[in-house]
């Protein structure tokens, strides 16, 4: 029977907004009516005051029907929760799909790098999405005080019947009715959102550990691919010497090609290596700001000294990391493409006749192939700079986050010292220290004797250091586990 009546309780609660909804539609159209029908143009005090009351009316009703909106809202979503939760918890039981890399192995390198793009930016909107689920599971046990607060207080409050009308007391009533009952159906959708939130990160959670293992394979491919396509760009062009007896313009421009086709392998190869320094930087920095947020949260909210879980995040505490070495890498690569530019502006502008006279025409076409070959690896290098350029960068703004993020562990510990332990904790061997020290502090305390007398030290005396030496025994076993 008991069980019976609830499901009766509940049937009219889910009942309810759908008909205090209908009357106080139905009296706000009817007060509008009527305050269309006063004559606009009246004046005297009588019409003024039976507008002002209307108005009034009208206000109560308007509030009263939002508030009843707000419930139906309340209850659809509470009816909606169940499903959701149903539907995420079967998206998570299924596994994640697999990587064709074969098929990415096949596209260009400029197709590789839109597809890269185009992974980040939906990184980034799943990252966003984890922030704001994460900041309403945060919020949610805020909000229930002050919902609970905000009802309790709306309940204790008494409506008193005023003189005007007795029509403004039952708009007013019903819209605190309404206002109490919405209310009410918030704090029961609030468990369920919070669970429903609960499964949204943990779906957020597998999706962003697919996108993640996708974006490293697709910088894998990537870096690769743009390794292969330098290594065919020197294939295809002449880089060794062919003889030592060639003019000087000819050796001279085959000193360049070499030069420029071992700069060309060095900043690929500075890109790979920035690329894996770059990840690992990002997981030690994924794994300190953990570190801190769970010590944040529970130096926020435990009461208790947090000595232990404080010396731990002290001893994993690194400082920050210097930036100078990934700005000099920046700068050196700047000025590499600087003098390529300036190289190729200087080969495209001399007329080779007048500037190498006395070469023979197959002198001169030898002179203008290596130039060729030049300009071909000129333009892979420039753009495998402007590519080591934007792997630097962002290695530097995630060595910048993890020192402002070294800084704030800094000061997070700065505040705390009081409860980091600055001696060893205390141990059986401590209380044998105190109890050899006990000569020396009655030798201290004991007024001057000869050499030759005895001093037998009064039993009052005696009593008050046994006392003393008790109330220290008892002080620092109280303190022992505090200190740990």
């Amino acid at each position: 029977m008991p069980t019976f009546i609830r499901s009766l309780i509940l049937l009219a609660l889910l009942l309810l907004p759908n008909l205090a909804f209908s009357n106080s539609q139905e009296s706000l159209e009817l007060y509008k009516q009527r305050l269309e029908q006063l004559d606009a143009t009246a004046t005297t005090s009588q019409d003024k005051e039976q507008r002002e009351l209307y108005q009034k009316i009208i206000a109560a009703w308007q509030d009263a029907v939002l508030f009843e909106q707000q419930a139906m809202q309340s209850r659809n979503q509470l009816e909606r929760i169940p499903a959701e939760i149903k539907k995420i918890q079967q998206s998570l039981s299924e596994s994640a799909p697999s990587l064709n890399l074969q098929q990415l192995k096949k596209q260009s390198a400029s197709e590789l790098e839109q597809k890269l793009t185009l992974e980040k930016a939906k990184l980034l909107e799943l990252e966003q999405g984890e922030k704001q689920v994460q900041k309403q599971i945060k919020q949610s046990s805020d909000t229930l005080i002050t919902l609970r607060t905000e009802l309790a207080s709306l309940k204790q409050q008494e409506i008193t019947e005023g003189s005007e009308s007795s029509a403004l007391n039952d708009a007013e009533f019903a819209a605190r009715a309404a206002r109490i009952q919405a209310l009410e159906f918030r704090l029961l959708t609030l468990p369920g959102i919070n669970e429903l939130n609960q499964i949204k990160v943990q779906r957020l959670t597998k999706q962003l550990e697919h996108q993640r293992n996708l974006i490293q394979a697709l910088q894998d491919l990537l870096q690769d691919k743009r390794r292969t396509e330098a290594e065919q760009t020197l294939e295809q062009v002449h880089t060794e010497a062919d003889s030592t007896d060639l003019p000087a313009p000819i050796t001279e421009q085959q000193a360049r090609n070499q030069k420029l086709s071992q700069n060309l392998r060095a900043v690929v190869t500075l890109a790979e290596d920035t690329l894996q320094q770059r990840r690992l930087l990002e997981r030690k920095l994924d794994l300190f700001k953990q570190s801190y947020m769970a010590l944040q949260l529970q130096t926020e909210l435990s009461r208790q000294p947090l000595g232990p879980e404080l010396t731990r995040f002290t001893q994993h505490l690194e400082a920050g990391v210097d930036t100078l070495a990934t700005k000099k890498k920046l700068n050196e690569l700047r000025l590499m493409s600087l003098d390529i530019s300036r190289s190729e502006l200087m080969i495209d502008t001399s007329d080779e006749r007048l500037l190498s006279p006395g070469l023979s025409d197959e002198q001169l076409s030898r002179l203008k192939d290596l130039q060729y070959d030049y300009r071909s690896i000129a333009a892979k290098t420039q753009e495998t700079i402007n590519q080591a350029l934007n792997e630097l960068s962002e290695l530097l703004s995630v060595q910048e986050q993890f020192s402002e993020q070294a800084n704030k562990g800094k000061e997070l510990i700065s505040q705390q010292l009081l409860w980091i332990p600055s001696v060893p904790p205390l141990s059986p061997e401590w209380f044998s220290d105190v109890l050899q020290g006990v000569p020396s502090v009655i030798s201290i305390l004991a007024p001057t004797i000869s050499s030759d007398q005895k001093y037998v030290l009064p039993p009052d005396d005696w009593i008050v250091f046994l006392a003393l030496w008790l109330m220290l025994v008892m002080v620092s076993l109280l303190l022992y586990p505090k200190l740990r």
